[in-house]
């Protein structure tokens, strides 16, 4: 997309409305949505709408399409939001999508349920300032229990241990499920993680995927690697490094060993996985003064992932409707 498209958007979405509709749920509770989407049409008639998904990401291509089909409908001129790297027919640009994230509410700490108790703005940019000098190697954190993150820590142990922060928290899919109050204060808060990160040099980030792969994911993971200005390698989707780099942003798993095949691959095959816990193993084998050198020489790019981020995260933030 040409730079003079995004800052059309840019535009679009200062005087548009904005509907929330729920693309991740059961089929029941996305039907419910797209009727009240239609209904909020033919009771509001706006010129410009933004249909935001209400869920970070979305599993399913044809819920997309049955978004279209009922566009079609109306002479509104629309886009639909998306946590994604990938470039979508009638959806924002990956870049522009960033900009809704700025009021995300997140958990304090590893508990499913999200209260007024239990949650605060994540990507407020106050929780991003002040990062101090680096002193930690690396950081590699992972929440939820997946079978590709089973298959990552089994790699990861026959190369011994992360030589940093390493964390693998096994949480239960499940959201009736909970942790004790003894078990969630064993593990870091948000902000404690925020901090984990601000004082490392390098992130491994292991971002969501879908079953469908139409789209690549662009989350929290990513975004917060790129605020606290580590050094990130970052494993997704099939082309997830490349469409980062076509949005201007810089990771570095091509010094790393993770190259442009590993990269195409579908999804988390184990071929995929086994090189990227190889950039693990490249990583463990650095000295403390090659990891601060790397930084040194590549603190302009690194300063570009957060200015980046930092510039849509807070695009005309008290004209956002």
């Amino acid at each position: 997309m040409k730079i003079d498209e995004i800052e059309y958007q840019l535009e679009f979405i200062k005087s548009c409305d904005v509907f929330r509709i729920n693309l991740y749920r059961s089929e029941s509770i996305f039907k419910d949505s797209l009727n009240k989407l239609h209904s909020y049409i033919e009771a509001n008639k706006p010129k410009k709408l933004v249909i935001l998904n209400s869920y970070e990401i979305t599993e399913y291509s044809d819920r997309i399409e049955s978004i279209r089909q009922l566009m079609t409908s109306y002479d509104t001129e629309y886009y639909i939001s998306l946590a994604t790297s990938t470039n979508i027919n009638n959806c924002l640009h990956p870049l522009v999508n960033i900009c809704f994230w700025h009021d995300v509410s997140t958990r304090k700490n590893i508990k499913w349920k999200i209260t007024n108790n239990n949650s605060f703005k994540l990507f407020d940019i106050s929780n991003f300032k002040n990062i101090p000098n680096k002193s930690v190697r690396g950081i590699f954190s992972m929440r939820k229990e997946l079978t590709k993150r089973n298959h990552i820590e089994g790699e990861l142990k026959k190369i011994g241990k992360f030589d940093g922060i390493y964390r693998y928290i096994k949480y239960p899919r499940n959201y009736n499920k909970e942790f004790s109050d003894d078990e969630v204060s064993n593990y870091p808060t948000f902000f404690e993680l925020i901090n984990e990160y601000k004082t490392s040099y390098i992130s491994f980030i292991v971002e969501s995927d879908v079953q469908e792969q139409f789209m690549n994911p662009l989350t929290e993971k990513t975004l917060i690697a790129f605020l606290t200005k580590t050094i990130p390698i970052v494993l997704g989707g099939a082309n997830y490094v490349k469409e980062l780099k076509e949005m201007g942003f810089y990771v570095w798993n091509d010094e790393f060993g993770f190259d442009e095949y590993s990269d195409e691959l579908y999804r988390f095959k184990i071929e995929k996985i086994k090189k990227f816990v190889g950039c693990i193993d490249y990583f463990n084998k650095m000295s403390k003064l090659d990891i601060d050198n790397m930084y040194k020489n590549n603190i302009e790019k690194i300063e570009s992932n957060y200015n980046l981020v930092n510039r849509f995260l807070t695009y005309n933030k008290t004209n956002m409707i």
